[in-house]
């Protein structure tokens, strides 16, 4: 029952009930007495309204990723298991094309893939591709805007992979470049100050 009246809250929060921007019938039928047509009520009270008024059967058919909706109460079915594993590209809920625009979408390596790179620059690019892709989609009622991107499930027998022994050095050999600079800097800068004391007749 939980659950269910999460999943209440989500739809009725985002405003969207399915791909297609679907919304309940509020003007006649079942749901036109049903508070969840009041929206002088807040959402928690609308979506207890509409859980009440479903019967038993119902309620376990919102209980599965793709849920088959209730059509007597004007809930299109709703796939709202859509994860970005792979980024747009073969998650479920999205509705590709046969052929040309929307027949395709990015694929990305695996989270944990990606994770093991230790590149924060490139992350952000591909969540950028994502997110332009799926905002894309979404614009035509094409899929929905909850995207899960999930490495939990990996991590109690793969964490993140070990990098390379021959990136590891690089690293380091980077660091002592780096340091190096510094203290060249820092020299430098002591040289000028001295040189200035040198050139001035006040010292």
């Amino acid at each position: 029952m939980a659950f269910v009246l999460g999943f209440t809250v989500l739809l009725l929060s985002s405003e969207v009930l399915a791909v297609g921007h679907v919304f309940p019938n509020c003007a006649s039928g079942f749901l036109a007495s049903n508070d969840i047509c009041n929206t002088s009520l807040t959402i928690g009270q609308r979506a207890k309204a509409l859980v009440a008024a479903l019967e038993t059967d119902e309620k376990y058919g919102l209980l599965v990723s793709t849920s088959p909706g209730v059509e007597r109460a004007g809930l299109p079915s709703y796939e709202w298991w859509s994860e970005a594993l792979h980024g747009v590209a073969s998650s479920p809920g999205v509705q590709f094309a046969g052929a040309g625009d929307f027949s395709y979408a990015t694929s990305f390596p695996q989270p944990i893939l990606m994770g093991a790179s230790f590149d924060d620059d490139l992350i952000e690019a591909v969540a950028t591709v994502v997110s332009t892709e799926a905002r894309a989609f979404n614009n035509f009622n094409r899929s929905g805007l909850d995207y899960w991107v999930r490495i939990y499930e990996h991590l109690p027998v793969l964490p993140p992979l070990p990098l390379p022994t021959w990136v590891i050095k690089k690293k380091k050999k980077e660091k002592k470049e780096k340091e190096k600079e510094k203290k060249e800097e820092k020299k430098n800068e002591e040289r000028k100050k001295k040189g200035k004391k040198k050139g001035n007749p006040l010292h």
